[in-house]
């Protein structure tokens, strides 16, 4: 039998296998769909009261996103 989880935005719940689930240290976030998990980090960093905890690793990732889509279109010329 398959778990249920219930997802901290609207509260849906949703079997194992669908939806998103995060887990680190000690911390479970449970989404049934990308969009309430988008809701989510919105409000998150916005609402932080200092962007300084991720602002590194979101520009970290920008650049890993940026190489990534620059190999991409080069493989398509």
């Amino acid at each position: 039998m398959k778990e249920k989880y219930e997802c901290v935005v609207c509260g849906k719940v949703f079997y194992e296998g669908q939806g998103i689930r995060i887990k680190r240290e000690g911390l479970q976030l449970d989404f049934h769909s990308s969009r309430c998990a988008a809701l989510f980090f919105k409000r998150l960093i916005e609402e932080s009261p200092s962007a300084e905890c991720v602002s590194e690793t979101a520009k970290k990732l920008i650049d890993e996103f940026k190489e990534l889509r620059e190999k991409r279109s080069k493989k398509h010329i």
